[in-house]
C-alpha cells in the first residue's frame, strides 16, 4: 500500500474517532510517518504539527506543480469522496497546497450581504441524502455565466487546496487550474 493511501485512511479514522468521542484521543495525538509497503513495513512517529498555525504552514510550502495530482477523488467511491471532503474541512492543514481533482455537479452561491458570487463542485454521499461542496476559484479570465456550465451540470475541477482567513474565520477553496464540463 502506498504511504499516501495509509495516511488518508489514518486521517479518516482519526477524524471519525474525534467526531464520535468529541475530542482527539491519546492514540491519535502524534502524527505518524507512513512509508510505502516493502518487505518489512516501517511506521515511525514524528512530531505533531498541531501547535503550528495554518498561515505559518502555508508560508513555508514551496509553489505547487499543478500537473501532478496529489489526491484524485474521481477514482474513489462516493462514500470515500464524501468522507475525504469532510476530512479536508476538519483536518485542513493536511491538504494545504495539494493538487486535488474532484468530480461532482456545479453550483453557485451569491452572498446576500455582499452580492459576491461563489462557485462550487458538489459531491453527494453514497445514498445521495447528504452533500459536501468545495468552493473553487478558476484561475484566468473567465466570466459567469458565459464560461461556466449550467448549475447542476457535471463538472470536474482540478486545483490546489488553499486556505484564507477573513475576519478571523478560515475558509478553504480550490484554486482551479482546470475545469472540465
Amino acid at each position: 500500500m502506498k504511504a499516501e493511501d495509509k495516511k488518508l485512511i489514518y486521517n479518516l479514522l482519526k477524524t471519525a474517532d474525534a467526531y464520535e468521542c468529541g475530542y482527539t484521543r491519546d492514540k491519535f495525538a502524534g502524527e505518524p510517518e507512513f512509508t510505502d509497503d516493502t518487505e518489512n513495513p516501517v511506521v515511525e512517529p514524528v512530531e505533531s504539527r498541531s501547535q503550528a498555525t495554518l498561515p505559518s504552514l502555508q508560508a513555508n510550502l514551496p509553489q505547487k506543480n499543478t500537473e501532478k495530482i496529489d489526491l484524485d477523488l474521481t477514482k474513489m467511491s462516493a462514500t470515500m469522496i464524501y468522507s475525504t471532503i469532510f476530512d479536508m474541512l476538519v483536518m485542513a492543514e493536511d491538504y494545504i497546497d495539494k493538487n486535488i481533482k474532484v468530480k461532482g455537479w456545479f453550483e453557485t452561491y451569491t452572498d446576500p450581504q455582499t452580492a459576491e458570487l461563489y462557485y462550487a463542485v458538489v459531491v453527494p454521499d453514497a445514498t445521495a441524502c447528504c452533500q459536501q461542496g468545495l468552493e473553487f476559484v478558476w484561475l484566468g479570465e473567465h466570466s459567469y455565466p458565459a464560461d461556466f456550465p449550467d448549475t447542476g451540470a457535471d463538472i470536474t475541477v482540478t486545483g490546489v487546496y488553499k486556505l484564507i482567513e477573513n475576519n478571523g474565520i478560515t475558509y478553504n477553496y480550490l484554486e482551479a487550474s482546470k475545469v472540465e464540463f
